[in-house]
């Protein structure tokens, strides 16, 4: 099962930078940097509900510490990651310990498309198309030459990944909306809360963050590929 310790990103990038500067963890700034060196989690055949809903929640991290529309996006995400908690930790949480097992159970309890509450496949699916737009997002954050058009550009990554699953109109408000992002540079401070020492930490892991984001994405991309349940209404 993929372990739950890289389920916010971002603030992890932050404390990170803090605890190596203070020395938190005994080693020496040079060591910590070491240790963490490609720590990306790779799945493994069975994933884990706690990973697949906690990459997603650490994409919600960057986002909630931006303006607007993004902070909108944060929002949604934790409320459907607050689903899967629910069921994660509820009476019959042993069958959401992995994706497939939740699958399993969904079908075979005719809760897949079931009105009478949200299934939990059908939310991890949701998450799921978000976690290929906020992985994409991530990687352009981390772009250095993408300083100019920095909003056109997030805003075709928004049209060829989530956007082609929303409506026409949703779709074209939002990626509207994106075209007015401010640049890169100043999404970064943002996020950095203008320290520019976390600044150069979040350019060295956003690419990390990326990766492992595209691994849980491809891999759950499989799962659902094999259970023939991409298209949940």
């Amino acid at each position: 099962m993929i372990c739950s310790d890289q389920r916010r990103f971002a603030d992890e990038s932050l404390r990170s930078f803090e605890e190596r500067k203070c020395g938190k963890d005994g080693r020496s700034g040079g060591e910590a940097r070491r240790g963490n060196r490609g720590s990306v989690q790779h799945p493994t055949h069975r994933e884990g509900l706690h990973g697949a809903r906690g990459r997603t929640a650490g994409a919600s991290g960057v986002l909630g510490k931006l303006d607007g529309g993004e902070q909108f996006a944060a929002r949604d995400v934790s409320a459907k990651v607050g689903i899967l908690e629910k069921y994660l930790h509820g009476t019959n949480g042993e069958h959401y310990s992995t994706v497939q097992s939740m699958i399993i159970y969904e079908r075979d309890n005719d809760l897949l498309t079931s009105s009478d509450r949200p299934s939990g496949a059908r939310t991890l699916l949701r998450l799921h198309r978000a976690l290929d737009y906020a992985s994409e997002f991530v990687k352009e954050l981390g772009n250095t030459s993408a300083e100019n058009n920095f909003g056109r550009r997030v805003s075709e990554i928004y049209l060829s990944t989530l956007g082609r699953f929303n409506n026409k109109i949703l779709a074209k408000t939002v990626s509207g909306l994106l075209l007015l992002l401010p640049p890169r540079k100043t999404m970064l401070q943002r996020i950095a809360r203008g320290n520019t020492e976390v600044e150069r930490e979040l350019l060295r892991q956003f690419p990390m963050m990326s990766e492992s984001m595209s691994l849980a994405y491809n891999k759950t991309q499989q799962i659902y590929e094999e259970y023939n349940i991409l298209d949940l209404p």
